[in-house]
């Protein structure tokens, strides 16, 4: 049977084999052992894998099955770009939430508005939808 290179990362996932992934996961989670905390560039290392972006993609996937969780921090990639840091998740660990800031007695609108006048862009003004006549 020939194989054909897979189109998409969905594909490709569908295509690997149901051992190959366990043996993923299973060096993934090894290496955060070893490791504590850590970001995906980090684990690829660890582990050996040449293709970074396969870490983590199989950290989302191990996420989704609570086996392991972002702890709140970021780490810097080789390009220095922000990462997320991932620890193995026990039963005593309690998953750090997202803060989500709202000034008291400000709609949602206004403190978009707020949010796009501290940026370079002007704050935006709703035109009128109808001219008046």
């Amino acid at each position: 049977m020939e194989r054909t290179n897979p189109q998409t990362s969905i594909d490709a996932w569908r295509s690997m084999d149901g051992k190959i992934l366990a043996d993923h996961y299973s060096k993934i989670l090894s290496a955060l052992y070893l490791l504590g905390t850590a970001i995906y560039e980090e684990i690829a290392t660890q582990v050996g894998f040449i293709d970074k972006n396969q870490v983590s993609r199989r950290l989302a996937e191990l996420e989704r099955m609570e086996l392991v969780y972002k702890t709140g921090e970021k780490g810097l990639t080789k390009s220095n770009r922000q990462a997320f840091k991932y620890k193995i998740r026990t039963k005593e660990t309690i998953v750090p939430t997202i803060e989500k800031f709202t000034p008291p007695d400000t709609t949602a609108a206004d403190y978009a508005n707020m949010i796009i006048a501290g940026t370079k862009q002007q704050k935006l003004i709703q035109k009128d939808l109808f001219e008046n006549s």
